[in-house]
């Protein structure tokens, strides 16, 4: 029997590889906090509108759902590390236009530059997560991908914290150019920490072309909607569904130390474990949900 590895060893996996590959997640996520916080303030200052801080998120969100389709294709098909250091570069470069805009080296006018550098973040984003978990599932043995999704998680979520401290410190006390300069720096770091990786990419298999293969992966995520469960059943009064197909449900639990304060089963229809587990038995949950209740 395979045993995960330790904390220590998923860090030191092939010479280092997955500390290298965190190291580009909390830069990119470092990098775009600290300019979504510098890029808010800075359009407010030009057009002193809230409705202009609503459509910073427009900006971003269009190209970025318009693409990320793609991306998930092309990270399959072609070179997984180098779509991340694609995406790093582009960000870098996003950052360093923001900063020659705060500097007035180019001219923001009503704002359309940095409305055009937001979009382009929102390409480079679409690019990440996929680049990110393709990298991880070659770096590291299957057995240890609850570990290290959960040290990826506590990185992302440090970055999500820091980050917009880190930028409104600077725009509050350096400046916006600052602030950009610390985040084009911060993804060019990103970009190196994945060039420093000696990996052998797997070869990428057939599949179909672009479209047909998008629309076959739609088709498989709506047909096989699976939710993860719950409560670790270890603990008192606690339980957990492993893994449940065909039809969106959950079931959703609240805790306070080891009192279970209120459990909820939400569109149960059907059970179907599949791996092993402890399971819930269909009869109790489905009583769970006539008799949802305070305790």
């Amino acid at each position: 029997m395979t045993y995960p590895l330790s904390i220590r060893e998923i860090l030191a996996t092939n010479q280092f590889a997955f500390a290298k590959l965190l190291t580009f997640r909390i830069q990119m996520v470092l990098a775009y906090q600290i300019m979504a916080v510098a890029v808010g303030w800075h359009i407010y200052e030009i057009t002193r509108d809230p409705l202009s801080l609503g459509l910073i998120g427009l900006a971003e969100v269009i190209p970025y759902f318009a693409s990320a389709l793609f991306a998930g294709y092309a990270v399959d098909h072609y070179s997984r590390s180098w779509f991340g250091v694609l995406a790093a570069l582009m960000l870098c470069v996003n950052g360093l236009t923001l900063m020659a805009i705060a500097a007035g080296t180019i001219q923001a006018g009503n704002g359309f530059w940095i409305y055009a550098s937001i979009a382009f973040t929102g390409l480079a984003r679409a690019f990440i997560a996929p680049s990110y978990s393709a990298l991880m599932a070659i770096i590291l043995p299957r057995e240890s991908f609850a570990k290290a999704a959960g040290l990826g998680s506590s990185t992302f979520q440090i970055g999500l914290v820091t980050g917009p401290a880190i930028g409104g410190l600077l725009v509050g006390f350096a400046s916006k150019t600052t602030a950009y300069g610390l985040a084009a720096a911060l993804c060019l770091g990103a970009a190196l920490a994945l060039i420093s990786l000696r990996l052998q990419e797997p070869p990428s298999a057939e599949t179909a072309p672009v479209f047909a293969s998008i629309a076959q992966g739609l088709k498989f995520v709506w047909g096989n909607q699976v939710l993860f469960g719950a409560v670790d059943p270890a603990e008192p009064g606690g339980f957990e569904i492993d893994l449940v197909e065909r039809g969106l449900r959950f079931v959703h639990a609240v805790r306070v130390g080891d009192h279970l304060l209120h459990a909820g089963v939400h569109r149960l229809i059907e059970q179907v474990p599949v791996e092993r587990g402890v399971v819930i038995p269909l009869a109790p949950l489905a009583k769970l949900v006539a008799h949802e209740q305070q305790l």
